[in-house]
């Protein structure tokens, strides 16, 4: 039992392999759809001929008969043309999708009732029809959340937003198809947010700067991107992945709002030094750092208090 169980198995792998390597002849389809031609020609000649006793006149009408016959009935459902930067899949009316159990298994569904089309003019089995359809033209625009950040060596944190694109591999549409965008997407953004945590986290600091943003490009494509390497995730997502164009680099926020109090008090501080100077001893310090304060939106003062510390009377600042 176990052995009719493992020839099973063996026998449903090597379908999907021959299917999905198309080992189908390329001219199959070919082949049938002009044979039919033929065969219906021939049948035609046949007929006629037992009808008409002139061979000639038998043979010129079954070749009449035989073209309007073969263009109405049997070449529209032997063929098929795709637009112009399109690519469709055609489904097998035989052909169904398998329920096994399989030995091992890659995450991702193996498809075999399926077949891909490119544009142009194809054949095709009269019991094929077309499915679905693909943009070739389109890009898939995915991005980070620029609030997330990266660590560095030392453990400081940045944000990099960085944009990248992506686009249906010719050769695995069916692949693309199956898996949805947002899938694609969620996808992509882990691949690359892992491989820049992986380059930031052996930094000890990072700059928007042009050579270092080319040098983080250039890893990006050695080790995913670029028009020369495809692994085998893209192909069993069947996109393509551009390399990732780095837009900004920044830090927390909540650091940057930090540093950016830092330097406005700092802006404070010195715009009160020099009312001091001015006033030539008769501003105090705190009087002139809360009008500083007062300047700058970080604090408020009422009329009264502003003439006390202005001109000496009054209510005195707190």
């Amino acid at each position: 039992m176990f052995i009719l169980s493992r020839l099973e198995t063996l026998a449903f792998d090597n379908l999907v392999k021959q299917t999905t390597k198309h080992k189908t002849p390329r001219n199959m389809r070919t082949l049938i759809g002009i044979g039919t031609g033929l065969a219906l020609l021939v049948v035609s000649i046949l007929v006629t001929n037992l009808l008409i006793p002139i061979f000639w006149l038998a043979t010129a009408v079954a070749f009449l008969i035989s073209v309007l016959v073969y263009f109405k009935f049997v070449f529209p459902y032997a063929t098929i043309r795709v637009p112009a930067n399109k690519a469709w899949t055609l489904g097998n009316s035989f052909i169904s999708e398998s329920s096994k159990e399989l030995a091992t298994f890659s995450g991702y569904r193996t498809i075999i009732a399926q077949k891909e089309l490119q544009a142009g003019f194809h054949w095709k089995f009269f019991w094929e029809y077309p499915d679905k359809e693909v943009d070739m033209k389109r890009q898939i625009q995915v991005e980070n959340d620029f609030e997330e950040p990266l660590t560095l060596r030392d453990g400081k944190q940045i944000r990099i937003r960085w944009r990248v694109f992506v686009s249906p591999l010719p050769g695995n549409i069916i692949n693309f198809i199956r898996t949805r965008p947002e899938d694609i997407k969620r996808r992509v953004k882990d691949r690359v947010d892992s491989f820049l945590q992986g380059q930031v986290g052996g930094m000890a600091s990072i700059d928007f700067d042009a050579t270092q943003m080319q040098a983080i490009k250039d890893r990006f494509e050695m080790v995913y991107g670029g028009s020369n390497r495809i692994d085998e995730e893209e192909r069993q997502l069947g996109i393509w992945t551009g390399t990732p164009e780095i837009i900004d680099i920044d830090q927390p926020e909540e650091v940057q709002k930090a540093k950016n109090y830092q330097q406005k008090m700092e802006a404070t501080i010195k715009v009160a030094n020099a009312m001091v100077k001015a006033s030539k001893g008769k501003l105090r310090y705190d009087q002139a750092l809360k009008l500083a304060l007062v300047g700058s939106g970080d604090a408020k003062i009422d009329f009264v208090e502003l003439a006390g510390t202005l001109f000496g009377t009054g209510k005195q600042p707190k």
